[in-house]
């Protein structure tokens, strides 16, 4: 459980996290809808870089606060670092959530997503679902457009420190393949 304030910080060495390799795959290649992508992905809560939660309410049932969680994944025929910046505001663990995604690949180019959702807490599960929208990017995806879906899943209780696996599906343009 949360106390009234908790603030982790690690550097990137000593972050703890479990990371799912994801699969890539390529269709439906057109101007109309881009090439789809999907991206597969565990981030531990409990390894988190940052995670800072405020708790509020006659029963501490409010929470809100931000979080920096990271991984690896296969994107686009490549590893590339994963990071998830986010801010929350959760009723008994459900509410809605905003923030970035970011794809780092070995060479530092970057490409960037805008993100939002909702999270619903079910039976000791956390369920998270959103859009993404391409921000921007450097490098091999400074030409990238395009957006896609998440989900995620929470294998217990808000802040019980557990690992979310999410599966990004992505519809791009602009990424040279």
């Amino acid at each position: 459980m949360f106390s009234k304030r908790l603030l982790v910080g690690f550097g990137s060495a000593a972050v703890l996290v479990a990371a799912l390799a994801g699969a890539t795959g390529c269709s439906d290649d057109s101007p109309d809808t881009g090439t789809a992508y999907v991206v597969r992905v565990d981030l531990d809560t409990e390894g988190a870089p940052l995670l800072v939660v405020n708790e509020v309410g006659a029963e501490n049932e409010r929470h809100y606060g931000e979080a920096r969680l990271v991984g690896t994944a296969d994107f686009a025929g490549q590893q590339v670092e994963v990071e998830l910046l986010c801010i929350l505001n959760y009723l008994r663990g459900n509410g809605p959530f905003e923030g970035f995604w970011t794809f780092t690949a070995d060479n530092g180019d970057r490409l960037a997503f805008t993100y939002s959702g909702t999270a619903e807490q079910r039976d000791g599960v956390g369920y998270l679902r959103g859009e993404v929208e391409v921000l921007g990017g450097t490098g091999q995806f400074v030409e990238v457009t395009g957006s896609g879906s998440v989900a995620g899943q929470r294998g217990g209780e808000f802040g019980s420190g557990s690992v979310i696996s999410y599966t990004i599906d992505l519809r791009l343009e602009g990424l040279a393949t």
